[in-house]
């Protein structure tokens, strides 16, 4: 076949895309919503796609269920297309819509070169338009973005279900964006360079390809407790492993903190949590722990709860993390190496420590507490209560832990039959009690020894830094890549550390993330004697989509 992209013309035609974006501020509770949905499945020249205009179809029907005006564009030729981001950029800056919440939907060709990611009309011609692809096509990082941003409130989404086969025989995969806008959620429905799977089974074809097929299932009854970058996680991991592991779809957000705005929801405004008290009190526990344990406690007790979804994906990542973490920081000079290595270990053995701390189990049934409290000895502290026999047969004292946000609280509670009063003295340690928890034993009290000290208390960095530092340590490379940012700059109320920039960056490179392998390449070409690692991270970031900026690339 003959080869009708020229060798500077590096294109991989994809298959679907859907973008989701968002801005800094917070969208008020009653924001209008608004989508711009396209479809593109027949091609003149570069054949047909069997599912991208029911996946577009379908997107549509689900996005008006969920309250938004929803502009469709099928089979579009680029004029069609132009036209609908005209009428979706105008609306966005008009009165009504300057705080909406705006999804941004493509599904058909789209293609990569030179590191940008364009989406192609129907009538895209390659031998013609291939020198010109900024007049004969849409480009992600041009007109879409730019209809989508410079609004002042407001969320924005974009996503991007590529790529399926490539007509050309070329390379497929489209590129990790550059330079996502601050508040920018991109989701791609595989990695990088690498291509999605229209279906498994080519002898029965379904309507939807894989991953608009996860993504119609979470749309039809979103759930207000989970925002929107928890949502693309939950369907990305439903992808993995509805695949069978074969296509590892990707989030990508801006480098910069905030990343995302919180608590925005698909879920129609008017919903309402159906989530019991129970279940929403322990993820209330749980959300912010980087023990993968503790959510798989939760599925235990709720395997079809509400927050079942977003527990699966935070054990992938968290296991995902911990699983390249050993092999990749052999990457580093030894220096750096042993400060990375002794880092992770520590984290990982106070995690482990801490892990099940977060479930406290009902008091209405004694035998599993008693259970529970056994697995948690190390206390700090002392217990000085009156037991009455609230529960025959237990007959023996325990001890439990809870923790509550951040703040560790570690509390014995001791649990005796008959009237006599015990003081129970554990490990001593600094322990705190705050004034709004309250003993599940309501005969017991509570006494404080050893308070620490506030140097003792501080915690590292601000607000926006812990909540970054938690997606790193549930293995969210997009935040690791944050981090090890504020740790290089010493913004945030965080010292400067090149140890800890290096330990996060390496991680990130390594569950994929081309910005960080870019960074590392940048880092190791300025060190005298890393030539080899940093040719071996620039080779990585390209493997991985990313080719870095316009005025450091060689490939533009």
């Amino acid at each position: 076949m003959r080869n009708l992209l020229h060798r500077s013309f590096a294109a991989w035609i994809c298959g679907t895309a859907l973008l989701t974006a968002a801005t800094d501020a917070y969208a008020p509770p009653a924001a209008p919503r608004i989508a711009l949905v396209i479809g593109n499945s027949k091609h003149q020249q570069l054949g047909q796609l069997r599912t991208a205009r029911n996946d577009a179809e379908d997107v549509a029907k689900a996005l008006v269920n969920l309250g938004f005006q929803v502009i469709p564009k099928f089979d579009a030729e680029l004029g069609a297309m132009q036209d609908g981001l005209r009428e979706f950029s105008d609306k966005l800056r008009s009165e009504p819509f300057l705080n909406a919440l705006a999804v941004f939907y493509f599904d058909g060709y789209g293609l990569q070169s030179d590191g940008r990611n364009f989406l192609l009309p129907t009538g895209f011609d390659a031998e013609r338009d291939r020198q010109d692809l900024d007049k004969a096509a849409i480009a992600l990082d041009g007109e879409i973005i730019k209809a989508m941003g410079g609004r002042a409130a407001g969320s924005n989404v974009i996503i991007l279900d590529a790529c399926r086969d490539d007509p050309f025989g070329q390379r497929t995969g489209l590129a990790q964006v550059d330079d996502v806008p601050p508040g920018t959620l991109i989701g791609l429905a595989a990695a990088p360079n690498t291509q999605a799977i229209e279906t498994l089974d080519p002898k029965a074809p379904e309507r939807n390809s894989i991953y608009t097929k996860q993504l119609l299932q979470k749309l039809e009854k979103p759930s207000p407790e989970i925002d929107l970058e928890q949502f693309f996680n939950i369907v990305g991991n439903n992808v993995y492993e509805a695949s069978n592991r074969k296509q590892k779809p990707r989030v990508m957000t801006s480098a910069n903190v905030p990343a995302m705005p919180e608590k925005i929801s698909l879920a129609p405004q008017s919903a309402k949590t159906q989530v019991s008290a129970e279940e929403l009190a322990l993820w209330r526990r749980i959300e912010k722990s980087a023990a993968a344990c503790d959510f798989e406690q939760y599925l235990k007790q709720y395997p079809d709860g509400e927050f079942a979804d977003s527990a699966r994906a935070t054990i992938s990542s968290i296991q995902s993390k911990n699983q390249v973490a050993r092999r990749a920081f052999g990457d580093l000079p030894q220096v750096l190496r042993a400060h990375a290595t002794q880092s992770f270990q520590k984290e990982l053995a106070e995690t482990q420590a801490r892990c099940g701390r977060n479930i406290s189990k009902s008091t209405s049934d004694p035998k599993a507490l008693l259970r529970f409290v056994e697995m948690r000895r190390r206390l700090g502290g002392w217990v000085d209560g009156f037991s009455r026999p609230q529960y025959p047969g237990v007959g023996r004292v325990s001890y439990a832990v809870w923790t509550t946000g951040e703040r560790e609280e570690r509390r014995a509670v001791a649990d005796r039959t008959g009237h006599a009063r015990e003081r129970f003295v554990a490990e001593r340690s600094a322990w705190t009690v705050g004034p709004e928890e309250r003993s599940p034993f309501p005969n017991l009290r509570v006494a404080q020894e050893s308070p620490p000290s506030a140097a003792s208390r501080r915690e590292i960095g601000d607000d926006e830094f812990r909540a970054e530092l938690l997606k790193a340590q549930q293995g969210d490379m997009n935040a690791m890549f944050r981090v090890a940012l504020i740790y290089e700059r010493g913004t945030h109320d965080v010292d400067k550390d090149v140890g800890e920039m290096m330990r996060w960056l390496v991680l990130s490179s390594s569950l994929g993330n081309g910005l960080a392998s870019y960074k590392l390449y940048r880092y190791f070409a300025e060190q005298p004697v890393s030539y080899a690692k940093a040719v071996k991270f620039k080779r990585l970031a390209g493997e991985q989509g990313y080719y870095g900026p316009p005025a450091l690339s060689n490939r533009r």
